[in-house]
């Protein structure tokens, strides 16, 4: 569960290196490192994230503003977003992995064939 106001030691776990305006626990099962490195990094230009394993099969996201108008509600509904929507993407990304490879090959041939005619 999401808490308010985290900072400090946890109970053994690495110190969160800034004073948290709130924190989110993520499942992995659900939402992949990767995933999650994503969308913190698409919160990059209004908050600081830092990102720490939060126990088997967790990772827990702290959140600290950057702009002075951080509204917890609103940042965390966007914040659940953007988990969607990358892990889409990635599930998409897998998904068509072998079509862009063909396509990429294709177009390499054929730039290496045109250049061969010059």
């Amino acid at each position: 569960m999401p808490s308010d106001h985290l900072s400090g030691s946890l109970a053994g776990k690495p110190e969160i290196p800034f004073e948290a305006a709130f924190s989110v626990t993520i499942d992995l099962s659900v939402f992949p490192r990767e995933v999650v490195l994503r969308a913190c990094y698409a919160f990059a230009d209004r908050c600081h994230c830092w990102v720490q394993g939060d126990g088997p099969g967790s990772l827990l996201v702290a959140f600290r503003d950057r702009t002075g108008k951080l509204d917890a509600a609103d940042t965390k509904g966007a914040f659940a977003n953007a988990l969607v929507d990358f892990a889409l993407r990635a599930d998409i990304e897998t998904r068509t992995a072998d079509v862009r490879r063909i396509l990429v090959a294709t177009a390499m041939a054929e730039a290496a064939g045109t250049a061969a005619l010059r």
